[in-house]
């Protein structure tokens, strides 16, 4: 097993715990997505390598003589089947007002132009997959696709998270710019603009209770931070590829007026200290 592999397995558990926290899952997220980083770019060094093999593949001009200037590539049986299981489907048509005895000659010769596609497919993901268990590459994709389920997981709850406290609007907010750099899949986007639109949900039987923080103990400047995080979320919502739709409009709305609510006492805060500084 690859160092890489090694350390993913080791460092990982397995999915995150019913009723974790917010915290716990984006803590939970960080290292998942660092092994992944990792293991990714350990497996295109491997496939780099002088000894790798190419992927196994079968050119169409590999087994159609006629076919000797086509690019058409096939890397599964069941791509050969098509193609070939079409040109049947042609020959018939083509040949439909001459002999039988014509139809079954090239029938003959197109089944064993398929049957040499498929022996040298087999033979060549033969070598490949030997290669792959020899220089560790299998073990590097399964441990890649263990992780990468751990990780869809994690994301679709935290993006789906509700926030109660604007602490949690602050960690979400912060995660998104980390983990995706400000650009999110529609689908993850949807998750996040519905986490804004709807009001938190009760706690599942089991969960520790979240306990939001006293608003009237913030400081009115972390107030005006917070603020701006949850305006970045739904500024990100806003501008998506495409643009949001009437629906996406109207679910923001309720972001919105919670940043308004937030920035209110803000102002009020403001305007006494500036009336103070102009006496």
């Amino acid at each position: 097993m690859s160092n890489v592999v090694q350390a993913a397995a080791e460092g990982i558990p397995g999915k995150y715990p019913v009723g974790s926290s917010l915290a716990e899952l984006v803590a939970y997220h960080a290292p998942i997505r660092q092994s992944i980083l990792a293991m990714d770019a350990q497996i295109t060094h491997l496939g780099n390598q002088p000894d790798a093999p190419p992927m196994a593949c079968v050119t169409l001009s590999e087994v159609d003589p006629r076919k000797f200037r086509a690019g058409m590539s096939f890397n599964t049986a069941s791509a050969i089947d098509e193609h070939f299981d079409t040109e049947v489907h042609n020959l018939s048509e083509l040949t439909s007002d001459r002999p039988a005895a014509h139809y079954l000659e090239r029938l003959k010769v197109l089944n064993g132009w398929r049957k040499h596609a498929h022996e040298l497919l087999a033979e060549r993901q033969g070598a490949y997959a030997a290669w792959e268990a020899s220089s560790g590459l299998e073990q590097l994709h399964d441990e890649f696709d263990r992780l990468s389920a751990l990780e869809s997981d994690a994301d679709e709850a935290i993006l789906r998270w509700q926030c109660r406290t604007m602490d949690e609007v602050q960690l979400k907010a912060r995660h998104i710019q980390t983990a995706y750099n400000g650009k999110l899949s529609r689908n993850y986007l949807n998750m996040v603009i519905d986490s804004l639109a709807n009001p938190p949900v009760a706690q599942p039987v089991g969960a520790q209770p979240v306990v939001a923080a006293p608003v009237v103990s913030d400081p009115a400047i972390d107030k005006m931070d917070l603020a701006i995080d949850l305006l970045q979320m739904t500024w990100l919502a806003v501008n998506t590829d495409g643009g949001p739709s009437d629906s996406d409009i109207r679910s923001l709305s309720n972001a919105v007026a919670h940043v308004i609510e937030i920035l209110t006492p803000v102002r009020s805060v403001v305007n006494r200290l500036h009336q103070e500084d102009q006496a």
